[in-house]
C-alpha cells in the first residue's frame, strides 16, 4: 500500500481506534465518501468500573432542540455599485453529514476537496434572490438543482454577479444577468480554488466585461499516484535556522504530498468573455493572486514557488514570486522574490521580512503600493520606524516612493479620491497625502483609555468605529467622505457595558470633531449595512420579539422603508426573557456581565430558583494597576432572542436559566502575565456570575453547570479542577495539557521553558485527580486547529478514566474545530440534554 494517503489512512484509523494519532492528527487525509461514519464514544465511570465503547449511532433530541438547528437563518445581502439593486443570499442552517464528510486531503496546512479542487467544508449558500430599493422583487431562475454557491462578485457597475457552484466534481463559473435574474453557467472552465486565505479563484476586470478565472490547467490528468513501496525515511532536521514556533497540522510530509500540492494547486489563468469565450494568460502554476490594475493594463501576480517547506503552512513560509504582467500575460517586472522560512516566529506582530501586502491603490489608474518591516520583521527590535509604506506608479520604471514612515506594525490602508489616505498602525489611525511625502496626521487613537477595543484585549468599552468605503466605478474601495472631504464617516458596533449600540458618524480630519449621524435607538437594535451616495442607509434591525429585516432608512425625509418581512423563525420561543446582568470583581476594578435568559412562561414567585447553564470564554488582556477593566458586549437587550444550537443557550428552551457569554475576564496588571495567576481570576469571575444570577432570583446556586468552547473548554475543566462551583460541565474541542503546546497558546506567548509553573497551572490534564464532578467531553476527529489536536480530549480522558472520575468523551469522525454537519450538532444536543438531566436536574 505504501506510505501515501491510502496507507495514512488506514494506519490513523488503527490509531484512533487506540485513541491517540500521529502528531494529534486523525485522518490527515479523508479519501474515503460519507455516510458511513461512526462516532467514537467513550465511557468512564466510578472507581473500578471500566469504560466502555458505545456503539456510534447518531442520536436526535427532543423536538424543541431539533428547531433550533433546523430555523431558518437570515439571509445575506449584497448592494450593487449603483445602489439600484440588492442581492439575498441564502444558505441552510446546516450542511448533511454526507457534505461534510466528503473527500478531504490535509496538504500544507489547506484542507482540500480533491474532487472539486477547492476547499473542504466550505459554507455555501444554497439560494438567492435579487430587489430593487422600490422594492421589486426579481426571482433568479436558470441556477443548478442543487445550488453550492460562493464566491460572489457584483461587476464593478452592477448589471452582473459572478460566482462559483461546487458540483459534485468540478468549481463552475456562473454569471448572473441582474435585470433579468436570469443565471446561466459561463464557462465548461473548472476553477482552481485551495487557498483560503487569498482572494477567490475569479476577479472582475475593471471595465466589467469579463471575468479573470483561476483554472485547472487543459490536459492535467490524474493526480499523482502514491509510491507502492516507501522510498525511505521521513528525515528531519533543525537546520541553520531554529527557534519557537507553533506546532501545525497537516503539513507536507512526504515527495508524494508535496506532488499533490503541486497537482492541485497548479492553475492557469484565463480571461472570460461573458459570451463565454476565453484565452489563457501565462504558464501554468500556483497561482494565489491575479489582480488587475484599476485601469485594466496590467495584472499584479503572486505564485507560490519550490522547495516547498515541510514544517510550517503555505500561506505564511513558502517561497512565492511577486510579479507584474501586462494584461496579456507578459512579465514585465519581478517586484519581489520571498524565500521560504523554516520557522514562523509566535510574536503576534513578528511579520515576514521583505515586501509585503502588495498590492494596487485604489484611487490611481495603476500604482501599487507595499510594506516593509524595518524592524526584520521582530517586533521586539526597536525601531522608531516599524513599517515603511512604499509606492511606484505606471509605467513602473521610475523611483520607488516613501509614501509613510509607521511607527507601529501597519494593519490596514483605506484610499480616497480626495487626495489623501487613511492608514491604521498599531492601535492609531493616521491619514496622510500618498501623493506628497511628509508627516501623517492622527485621527484616533484606538488605545486611548476612553476609546480601547478589541485591538488590545478587549479591555475597555468604547468603540471609536471604522472608516465607512464606498466602490468607484472601477469597483474598488474607497473612503467615503462628508463635508467637502474634510470629513470622514465612521461606523461601528458601538461596543458598551450595556450592550451593543451601533451608530454612524462623521470625524473631521483637522479637528478630530465627530457628529452622530444615525443611532441605534430603543427598543429596536439597527445597523448600518450600506451608506449610499444619496445619503440614505440600508440598514437591518430588529428587537427581542422581531427578527433582523432589512430597511431603507431615509434621514432627511426621516421616513424608514421595510424592505424584507421574514417571520419569526420559532415562534413557540418568542416569549423566552432575557436581561443584562452586570458584576463586578470586587477590591481588583474588574466590571463583567452576562446576558440571562429565562424559559418561556417563568415565574419567579411560581417557579422559584432554576438550574443553571453558564456559557463563557475567558479573555486575557493587560492593563494598568489604576485602569477599571470594563467588558464590552456585542450582544444588546434589544437585539432579537435567536437561541443557537451550538451553545448553552438552546437548553432555556429545556427549562434551564441560562447565562450567556459570561464575561471572565483575566488580567495582567504591570508587570504581570494574565497567565500567572489565570486560575484564580477564573474562579473569581465563575464565582461573580453566578452570584450576579443569584442576586437576580433566578439562579440556583446548587445546581449551576459550566459550558465552554475551545479555550472555553479549557476553562470549564479547569473549573471542575480547582472548584465546588459547578455541580457538571461540558466542554468541546478544549486543549487540557498545555505542554503540548510549549512555545504559547492562545495570548500566552513564554515559553513552557520560561514559566513551566503557569503551564502547569492552567492544564487541567495535570490536575486531572481534583475533577471531583461530572464531565462531558466532545471533539471532531479532523480538528485542525494548532491548539487543540484531538489527542488532547483523548488524553485528558484516558487520564479521568485511570482516576475513576466520571466521564464522557464523544469524537465526531469528519468534524473539525467546530462540528458543522446537522447529525454532529443534534446529536451533540442529544448528549448534552440527556447529561444535563442526570447531573444538573436530577438529585444527587
Amino acid at each position: 500500500m505504501g506510505d501515501g494517503p491510502l496507507a495514512r489512512h488506514a494506519r490513523e484509523a488503527r490509531e484512533a481506534r487506540h485513541h491517540d494519532g500521529r502528531r494529534g492528527t486523525l485522518n490527515r487525509h479523508r479519501l474515503g465518501g460519507g455516510g458511513t461514519a461512526a462516532l467514537i464514544l467513550l465511557l468512564a465511570g466510578p472507581r473500578g468500573a471500566d469504560a466502555q465503547e458505545e456503539p456510534g449511532a447518531y442520536r436526535t433530541p427532543p423536538p424543541e432542540l431539533v428547531a433550533l438547528v433546523d430555523a431558518p437563518s437570515t439571509p445575506e445581502v449584497r448592494v450593487s455599485p449603483d445602489e439600484t439593486t440588492l442581492l439575498f443570499l441564502s444558505r441552510p442552517s446546516l450542511p448533511s453529514l454526507a457534505e461534510v464528510a466528503r473527500p478531504e486531503l490535509g496538504l500544507a496546512s489547506e484542507t482540500i476537496d480533491p474532487l472539486t479542487n477547492g476547499p473542504s467544508r466550505a459554507r455555501v449558500w444554497t439560494g438567492m434572490w435579487l430587489q430593487t430599493l422600490e422594492g421589486e422583487r426579481v426571482e433568479v431562475t436558470g441556477l443548478p438543482a442543487r445550488p453550492r454557491i460562493r464566491n460572489v462578485l457584483w461587476s464593478p457597475r452592477g448589471g452582473s454577479v459572478a460566482f462559483t457552484h461546487d458540483a459534485a466534481n468540478a468549481i463552475e463559473i456562473w454569471l448572473l444577468d441582474a435585470p433579468s435574474g436570469r443565471a446561466r453557467r459561463l464557462s465548461e472552465l473548472p476553477a482552481v480554488d485551495v487557498h483560503r486565505w487569498h482572494a477567490g479563484p475569479i476577479a472582475w476586470a475593471p471595465d466589467g466585461g469579463s471575468l479573470y478565472v483561476r483554472a485547472v490547467p487543459p490536459g492535467r490528468g490524474p493526480p499523482p499516484a502514491e509510491p507502492p513501496v516507501p522510498t525511505g525515511p521521513r528525515i528531519q532536521d533543525t537546520g541553520d535556522v531554529s527557534g519557537p514556533a507553533h506546532l501545525y497540522q497537516n503539513l507536507l510530509e512526504s515527495a508524494h504530498d508535496e506532488a499533490l500540492y503541486a497537482y492541485y494547486a497548479t492553475a492557469l489563468l484565463a480571461r472570460v468573455a461573458l459570451d463565454g469565450s476565453f484565452a489563457w494568460i501565462g504558464a501554468p502554476a500556483i497561482l494565489t493572486r491575479a489582480s488587475p490594475s484599476p485601469d485594466g493594463r496590467y495584472l499584479l501576480t503572486e505564485r507560490i514557488t519550490p522547495p516547498f517547506s515541510r514544517s510550517v503552512p503555505a500561506r505564511d513560509g513558502f517561497a512565492r514570486s511577486i510579479e507584474l504582467w501586462d494584461a496579456r500575460g507578459t512579465p514585465l517586472a519581478v517586484l519581489a522574490r520571498l524565500p521560504a522560512r523554516a520557522i514562523l516566529p509566535i510574536h503576534r506582530d513578528a511579520v515576514r521580512p521583505g515586501a509585503r501586502e502588495v498590492a494596487w491603490r485604489s484611487d490611481a489608474d495603476a500604482s501599487l503600493y507595499w510594506i516593509e518591516a524595518q524592524d526584520g520583521g521582530d517586533p521586539e527590535a526597536p525601531a522608531y520606524v516599524r513599517d515603511m509604506m512604499y509606492r511606484i506608479d505606471a509605467p513602473f520604471t521610475g523611483p520607488v516612493v516613501e509614501i509613510a514612515a509607521l511607527p507601529d506594525r501597519f494593519r490596514q490602508v483605506y484610499w480616497s479620491e480626495e487626495g489623501m489616505a487613511l492608514v491604521h498602525a498599531g492601535t492609531r489611525l493616521y491619514h496622510f497625502d500618498p501623493d506628497v511625502p511628509g508627516p501623517m496626521t492622527g485621527v484616533l487613537d484606538y488605545s486611548d483609555n476612553t476609546q480601547r477595543l478589541a485591538r488590545s484585549g478587549a479591555i475597555l468599552f468604547h468603540d471609536p468605529g471604522e472608516p465607512v468605503t464606498t466602490t468607484n466605478e472601477r469597483g474598488f474601495p474607497v473612503v467615503m467622505t462628508a463635508n467637502e472631504g474634510a470629513s470622514i464617516y465612521m461606523w461601528g458596533f458601538g461596543a458598551t457595558p450595556m450592550g451593543s449600540n451601533p451608530f454612524l458618524r462623521t470625524r473631521d480630519l483637522a479637528t478630530a470633531a465627530q457628529e452622530e449621524v444615525f443611532g441605534s435607538q430603543p427598543p429596536y437594535w439597527e445597523r448600518m449595512i450600506q451608506v449610499l451616495r444619496d445619503g440614505r442607509l440600508v440598514t437591518t434591525r430588529e428587537s427581542p420579539e422581531e427578527p433582523p429585516n432589512y430597511y431603507l432608512r431615509d434621514l432627511e425625509r426621516e421616513t424608514l422603508t421595510a424592505l424584507t418581512n421574514f417571520p419569526h423563525p420559532y415562534p413557540q420561543f418568542a416569549e423566552v426573557r432575557k436581561a443584562l446582568l452586570t458584576y463586578e470583581r470586587r477590591r481588583e476594578d474588574v466590571r463583567n456581565s452576562a446576558m440571562l435568559y429565562l424559559p418561556v412562561g417563568y415565574d419567579q414567585k411560581r417557579d422559584g430558583r432554576l438550574p443553571t447553564v453558564i456559557s463563557a470564554y475567558p479573555t486575557e488582556s493587560q492593563a494598568g494597576r489604576n485602569v477599571t477593566v470594563i467588558q464590552r458586549r456585542m450582544d444588546s437587550p434589544y437585539r432579537f432572542n435567536r437561541i443557537g444550537y451550538d451553545g448553552a443557550l438552546a437548553y432555556v428552551t429545556r427549562g434551564y436559566a441560562v447565562l450567556h457569554r459570561a464575561g471572565i475576564s483575566v488580567v495582567g496588571r504591570r508587570g504581570d502575565d494574565p497567565y500567572d495567576d489565570w486560575v484564580e481570576q477564573v474562579t473569581r469571575g465563575a464565582r461573580a456570575a453566578i452570584d450576579a444570577g443569584v442576586r437576580y432570583g433566578a439562579v440556583d446556586r446548587d445546581r449551576v453547570a459550566i459550558m465552554g468552547q475551545s479555550h472555553g473548554g479549557t476553562m470549564v475543566a479547569s473549573l471542575l479542577a480547582h472548584t465546588d462551583l459547578f455541580r457538571t460541565g461540558v466542554a468541546m474541542s478544549g486543549a487540557y495539557n498545555m505542554t503540548l503546546t510549549p512555545f504559547g497558546h492562545q495570548r500566552e506567548e513564554r515559553s513552557y521553558w520560561e514559566v513551566p509553573e503557569a503551564y502547569h497551572d492552567i492544564s487541567p490534564f495535570m490536575h486531572a485527580d481534583e475533577v471531583d464532578e461530572p464531565l462531558l467531553l466532545f471533539h471532531g476527529e479532523v480538528d485542525a486547529n494548532w491548539g487543540t489536536f484531538p489527542t488532547q480530549s483523548r488524553r485528558f480522558f484516558r487520564a479521568l478514566k485511570g482516576l475513576g472520575k466520571e466521564a464522557r468523551l464523544v469524537v465526531f469522525p469528519a468534524e473539525g474545530h467546530a462540528y458543522r454537519a446537522r447529525e454532529s450538532v443534534l446529536h451533540v444536543m442529544w448528549e448534552t440534554d440527556r447529561w444535563l438531566e442526570k447531573h444538573l436536574k436530577g438529585d444527587r
